[in-house]
C-alpha cells in the first residue's frame, strides 16, 4: 500500500467531499477524467500490504477452521454470555440505546411473528411488535437522540416504527409497496432513511424496482423511485447517510449475479447512478459511513464465500481480505468503524467470527464467538454503546430439526 493510500486509509478522519471523490473514480474507471477538490482519482487503489489473516493463536492465517483459537481463550474480555430466545429464529436485528441497553428484533416463528427483545436486570423481556409483521423483512438501528427505529413488511406495506421513552410508536411509510427486500440507516440528525426493493404489477408480471423514503423533521414520509430502467432492481439493499444528509445506496440486479450498483443522492439533489468497479462488493454488500464521512464496504465473495473490506480514499478503492474461509456465502459482513479508525467485522464461517483490523499492520486478527454450525444459521449483528462496549447477537437453527434453535448474545468490554 502507497504511503498516500496509507494516510487516506480507515485510520485518516478525512472530510473530502466522498461523492465528489467516488464519481471521480467511476469516471477514471470509464476512461473520463472528473476533478474532486483539486485532485483526480486515479484508479481502484491498492489493497493494505499483505491482506493477510493473524490467527489469534499464531495459526498463521491459512484460514482452517481448526486453527483459529475461540474468543473467550484469546483475551478478548467477555462480560456477559447468554441467551435471549431459546427457540427458532429466522433472522435477528440489534441495537443499542442511550443507556447502553441492547434490543434485538427477531423473527420468531413460534411467537408470531416479529418481536421486540430488551435486556433487563432480570433478564430479556420479549414483545410482539406488530401482528402480522415478520416476513424476514426488517431492520433495527439506533439515532444519535437515543431513540430505536425499526423497519419492516406487514402484509406487503412497510411499516415504520419508534421507540422512545418505554413505548413503540407505529406509521406506514408505503402502503402500496409490496415491498419484499429493505435497509434503514439514521443519520446524524436522527431522522430514518429506508431503501425498499418495490415489487409493481407490470400486464401481469412482477417489476422490481429500488425505492427510498424519508422521515422528515415534522414526521412526514415521502417516497420515490430511485432506479426502474429494467426487471430485477433493487435486490439486497445496503444504505449509508453522511453527516451532510447524503444518502448512499448499495444493490444488485439480477438476483446479484452482476456487479453491484450504488445511487447517490445529495441532500435536495437527485440521484445518480454508478457501478461498483470489479473486485468491489457482491451479493449482500454493506456500506456504512462513518462519523467522520469515510465510506466502507464489507461482503462475502460469491462462489468461495472469502470475507472481504474496501474502503474509499483520494486514489480510489482500497480493499483487504478479512477472512479466506469458507464462509457461509450469501451471507452479510457486518462492520462497525470505530471513532479511532479501527473497523471490527462480524460474520459466519464455519463458526460465528469477529474480525479486528490492526491499522498499524493492516492485517486482520480473527476470533471464534462461538462454535456452532452456521450452514443453518440466519444472522450475525452487532452495535456498540457510548462506553466502548461490543454488543453481538446471533441466531442458529439446527441442521437436524428446523424447529429447533436458539437466539445468543454477548457482551465485550472495552
Amino acid at each position: 500500500m502507497t504511503e498516500r493510500a496509507r494516510r487516506d486509509g480507515p485510520g485518516r478522519a478525512e472530510r473530502a467531499r466522498w461523492v465528489c471523490l467516488f464519481a471521480a473514480v467511476a469516471c477514471a474507471i470509464a476512461g473520463t477524467s472528473v476533478g474532486c477538490g483539486g485532485g483526480r482519482a486515479r484508479g481502484r487503489g491498492v489493497p493494505p500490504d499483505g491482506g493477510g489473516v493473524v490467527d489469534t493463536d499464531g495459526g498463521g492465517g491459512t484460514g482452517d477452521d481448526g486453527d483459529v483459537t475461540p474468543g473467550e481463550d484469546s483475551g478478548i474480555p467477555v462480560d456477559i454470555e447468554e441467551t435471549i430466545y431459546p427457540g427458532r429464529a429466522n433472522s435477528l436485528e440489534l441495537a443499542v440505546d442511550a443507556t447502553g441497553t441492547p434490543h434485538a428484533l427477531i423473527d420468531a416463528p413460534d411467537l408470531g411473528g416479529l418481536v421486540h427483545a430488551m435486556r433487563t436486570e432480570s433478564g430479556w423481556t420479549m414483545t410482539p411488535l406488530e401482528s402480522g409483521s415478520g416476513s424476514g423483512y426488517f431492520a433495527l438501528v439506533a439515532s444519535p437522540d437515543g431513540a430505536l427505529h425499526a423497519a419492516y413488511i406487514v402484509d406487503y406495506d412497510l411499516r415504520y416504527a419508534r421507540y422512545a421513552d418505554g413505548r413503540w410508536t407505529f406509521e406506514s411509510v408505503d402502503p402500496t409497496s409490496a415491498a419484499v427486500g429493505l435497509a434503514l440507516t439514521v443519520g446524524q440528525d436522527s431522522r430514518p432513511r429506508i431503501a425498499y426493493q418495490h415489487q409493481r404489477f407490470d400486464g401481469g408480471f412482477t417489476a422490481d424496482e429500488l425505492h427510498f423514503a424519508e422521515r422528515s423533521a415534522t414526521g412526514r414520509w415521502t417516497t420515490e423511485l430511485v432506479h426502474a430502467d429494467r426487471y430485477d432492481i433493487g435486490w439486497m439493499p445496503s444504505i449509508a447517510v453522511d453527516s451532510m444528509g447524503t444518502v448512499a445506496i448499495v444493490y444488485c440486479e439480477d438476483l446479484c449475479y452482476t456487479q453491484p450498483d450504488m445511487a447517490i443522492k445529495e441532500a435536495g439533489g437527485a440521484w445518480e447512478h454508478f457501478a461498483l468497479p470489479e473486485g468491489i462488493g457482491r451479493s449482500e454488500t454493506t456500506i456504512v459511513i462513518d462519523a467522520m464521512d469515510r465510506v466502507h464496504m464489507a461482503w462475502m465473495e460469491n462462489g468461495d464465500g472469502t470475507a472481504m473490506y474496501a474502503w474509499l480514499t483520494t486514489e480510489g478503492w482500497a480493499t483487504s481480505v478479512i477472512d479466506p474461509s469458507f464462509a457461509n456465502v450469501g451471507g452479510r459482513v457486518h462492520i462497525l468503524p470505530g471513532a479511532d479508525g479501527s473497523i471490527h467485522a462480524f460474520y459466519a464461517a464455519s463458526a460465528v467470527r469477529y474480525a479486528a483490523l490492526d491499522l498499524a499492520s493492516g492485517v486482520w486478527t480473527i476470533d471464534h464467538l462461538d462454535e456452532i454450525d452456521v450452514e443453518f444459521s440466519s444472522d450475525v449483528r452487532a452495535a456498540r454503546d457510548a462506553a466502548g462496549s461490543l454488543h453481538v447477537a446471533y441466531a442458529w437453527r439446527n441442521p437436524d430439526d428446523t424447529f429447533m434453535g436458539e437466539t445468543r448474545y454477548r457482551r465485550y468490554a472495552p
